[in-house]
């Protein structure tokens, strides 16, 4: 497996796994979340064909879709979606239901949710109902 990432803690987490080529994608170093960001982050995700991306948000809203907290953030899921066959998103479950001010996309963007049991039964009922895939452990 070939994992690609703009994230120091993830190539970090496996660096040390035999069998995973790990490529960290170059970039402004953004201090408070230990990942790449800026032109030289987007043109590498634009530069790959990933089966599947592993996006994390700061909030998925039944009608505004994914959101974080930050423009930049942004625009590297953007790219990271636009680079995937296909696309998990990983949310705990207070981040459902929610929003934050910038948006990656709409849920359409979605193939699967990953999420915990503090999830509330509404809302995971609200969000398979706008057609997500959901995993709930």
């Amino acid at each position: 497996m070939t994992v690609v990432t703009h994230g120091l803690p993830v190539a970090s987490a496996l660096a040390e796994h035999p069998t995973v080529e790990v490529i960290v994608l170059g970039g402004r170093l953004v201090k408070e979340s230990r990942s790449m960001a800026g032109a030289e982050t987007l043109l590498g995700y634009r530069s790959v064909r990933a089966d599947l991306c592993v996006l994390g948000t700061a909030s998925v809203h039944p009608d505004i879709g994914l959101g974080v907290f930050s423009h930049e953030d942004a625009e590297v899921k953007r790219a990271m979606v636009g680079a995937a066959a296909e696309v998990m998103v990983v949310a705990a479950g207070e981040k459902l239901g929610t929003t934050a001010p910038f948006l990656v996309g709409p849920l359409s963007i979605v193939d699967r949710l990953v999420t915990d049991r503090a999830a509330s039964d509404e809302v995971i009922l609200t969000l398979t109902h706008a057609g997500l895939d959901i995993v709930r452990g």
